[in-house]
């Protein structure tokens, strides 16, 4: 025999996936980006943004895995359980 594979499955229980706080106070400073110039942007730690909270780039918003950047012109919104919706 060379080789075996094996499938299996099980239901588990769905995840619960907590809203972002509704009341926070987003943590907030300031770095230079280079876009079409060097610009003085806001840093946004996304765990503090609150549901609803809206942000018009340019931006730069960082979290323990991730760095997003809205560009000028481009704008992000904090919704349920966390996600981030970005559009121009």
């Amino acid at each position: 025999m060379v080789t075996i594979r094996v499938f299996a499955v099980r239901r588990t229980k769905r995840p619960r996936m907590p809203d972002p706080p509704i009341n926070s106070k987003p943590s907030v400073s300031s770095r230079k980006v280079m876009f079409d110039s060097w610009q003085e942007v806001p840093v946004y730690v996304r765990e503090t943004l609150p549901m609803g909270f809206e942000i018009e780039g340019p931006a730069v918003i960082e979290e323990y895995s991730s760095t997003t950047i809205l560009k000028p012109g481009w704008r992000a919104r904090v919704e349920k359980m966390g996600a981030m919706r970005c559009w121009r």
